[in-house]
């Protein structure tokens, strides 16, 4: 009788994790949803900061965004992807302050600051340190 209970557990279990709700970790499940046009597709330091301490400030409202063919790029966003997501620099700066007004009593820098670099320098460096031993 138990042997019957833990089967028909494992049978849950199991047609739970197949499910379509399951995360498809090997990429070989169904294809994703089509995108809409409202999707936007951005890379590092533009929502929350990851290779750098500063997010882009390269907005796509800039007239060197909008009419590229005659306004030339700026030298200061030379480089810079361009920020379809608005100010997130005062969203990261708000994030900090939290910190900041948490853990030192509103003053900048301390260990707030160290573990944001500390962060920063882990997402430059860990990539590259990784080894396959496949």
């Amino acid at each position: 009788m138990k042997r019957v209970v833990y089967l028909s557990i494992i049978y849950c279990l199991v047609s739970l994790l197949t499910s379509s709700n399951a995360v498809d970790l090997d990429g070989f499940g169904p294809s994703p949803a089509e995108e809409s046009e409202n999707d936007v597709d951005y890379g590092v330091d533009v929502s929350f900061p990851i290779h750098h301490g500063k997010l882009s400030t390269n907005y796509a409202s800039l007239p060197h965004n909008l009419d590229p063919e005659n306004n030339a790029v700026p030298r200061k966003y030379e480089g810079m992807p361009v920020q379809p997501l608005g100010n997130k620099q005062k969203f990261y700066d708000d994030f900090m302050q939290g910190c900041y007004d948490e853990y030192q009593k509103g003053k900048k820098g301390g260990i707030c600051d160290a573990t944001e670099r500390g962060r920063v320098s882990m997402s430059l460096d860990q990539p590259k340190d990784m080894t396959n031993y496949t």
